[in-house]
């Protein structure tokens, strides 16, 4: 975790394209033995799905270093290379893949802390193409939130929302690093209660959710308004902060890339909408195992559910 850690720091404080690269080498050899919990066959082969395109993307990187030294543009080479990294549509294809199968804690760090180091580097002028930014954004949003229909898994589910959102933070990478940031932290800030309980009750799986869920009124409340916040429902974090990008957007005249964003939205609170009605009609069942509340757990659930209130004012007085 500290060698993790170190190295998306150092990356984003860096201007050195061989030492970026070198830091995202070890980023990524940093976060394999996170996956590989338990050493079976199936963490064996999810970090093989991960090292795979993570190693593509910091090659391409390292060939636009190279470029950046000639006469051949080579930001759209990096620009590619880090959105693939990230897991950007049209080159996401390995993210649910390897969403699907991983463990919930290096699930939670792929879907936050892993989304920094790339999404930095995408605001660096000699690192981006706009125009490849600005396509892979629009993509992202509209197939995260069509992909996300039907879902059963809920890592799956949650991947396919991680690339939803992951379109609003590469559209506000190419306005600015403020705005990406707090994007990241309201979204970082929304998916920890939603982590938390289902690192709780170790399950991955919709209807094994929704049944412990619906055990307490408590967890079931706050689920409830964070599950709408995902989805962008106003006034929670993720609508306040996703305020702010369409402002930008609409101050740069770019209303044509502000539509697919809308409608991405519409349809991903669509089917949270759908998640939270059946969550409210499902019966309430007894919990199979007595649920553990202690004073610490209920204070950071109550700072997580006033958080999601009181992003909106915040964002608006910045």
């Amino acid at each position: 975790m500290c060698s993790l850690l170190t190295s998306s720091l150092l990356a984003m404080s860096s201007k050195n394209m061989l030492f970026v690269w070198m830091m995202m080498e070890l980023n990524t050899l940093s976060f394999i033995p996170i996956i590989m919990t338990t050493h079976n066959t199936t963490d064996t082969e999810t970090s093989i799905k991960y090292l795979i395109p993570q190693a593509l993307s910091s090659n391409l990187f390292l060939v636009s270093s190279f470029l950046a030294h000639t006469s051949v543009p080579s930001s759209p080479l990096a620009s590619i290379a880090l959105l693939l990294k990230v897991g950007s549509a049209p080159v996401h294809t390995w993210f649910p893949t390897v969403m699907s199968s991983i463990n919930l804690v290096a699930g939670f760090i792929m879907l936050t802390w892993q989304k920094l180091m790339p999404l930095s580097l995408l605001t660096i002028h000699e690192l981006t193409y706009t125009p490849v930014v600005i396509a892979s954004a629009m993509m992202s949003a509209l197939w995260g939130s069509i992909a996300g229909l039907n879902q059963t898994n809920l890592m799956t589910l949650m991947s396919f929302s991680s690339i939803n959102h992951l379109g609003w933070l590469l559209m506000s990478s190419t306005l600015d690093l403020t705005l990406t940031i707090n994007y990241l932290g309201a979204y970082t800030l929304t998916l920890t209660p939603i982590y938390l309980f289902a690192q709780m009750h170790m399950t991955k799986t919709h209807s094994k959710f929704m049944t412990s869920l619906t055990a307490n009124n408590h967890y079931q409340l706050m689920l409830t308004l964070t599950l709408l916040s995902m989805g962008g429902m106003p006034p929670m974090a993720m609508f306040g902060a996703k305020l702010p990008i369409m402002i930008a957007i609409l101050t740069k005249s770019l209303p044509i890339t502000l539509m697919p964003l809308i409608l991405s939205t519409s349809i991903s609170l669509y089917f949270y909408l759908s998640f939270t009605l059946t969550l409210m009609l499902t019966p309430k069942t007894a919990p199979q195992q007595p649920l553990t509340e202690t004073p610490l757990l209920k204070t950071v659930y109550t700072l997580l559910l006033a958080s999601q209130i009181l992003w909106l004012p915040l964002m608006t007085t910045h």
